[in-house]
């Protein structure tokens, strides 16, 4: 599966949120694609998300094997109010798909951030 978002600065933040300071990613690039229409959330009324990970991994599992949709809007865990969009590579389109890409840098101040949160 392939974790997106809708928005890059919503990408920084789920990236983040995963690494620490000695793992976080230096060069990367970002990515853009068309996609057709995407089928709305899993999970349209968000109440999954009080589940937690488990509950939500399990039914992205399910879509997962199932490959009938090349991509599904699922909230943000770190922010509800906005998504990530999940593409299925095992989906009819996903090979299709033309990506345009970019190199992308971090603010350094994002990364100080990581410094200050903890140990490593």
């Amino acid at each position: 599966m392939l974790y997106t978002s809708t928005h890059l600065s919503l990408a920084c933040l789920e990236i983040l949120s995963h690494v620490t300071i000695n793992s976080v990613p230096r060069q990367l690039s970002c990515a853009w694609t068309h996609l057709p229409p995407v089928t709305d959330s899993l999970d349209p009324q968000k109440l999954l998300l009080r589940r937690g990970t488990e509950t939500t991994a399990e039914i992205g599992k399910q879509w997962l094997v199932q490959a009938n949709e090349l991509a599904i809007r699922v909230p943000s865990i770190i922010i509800p109010e906005e998504d990530n969009i999940l593409l299925n590579p095992n989906a009819p389109g996903y090979d299709s798909l033309i990506w345009d890409t970019k190199p992308f840098d971090w603010d350094v101040r994002l990364l100080n951030l990581l410094t200050q949160s903890g140990p490593s």
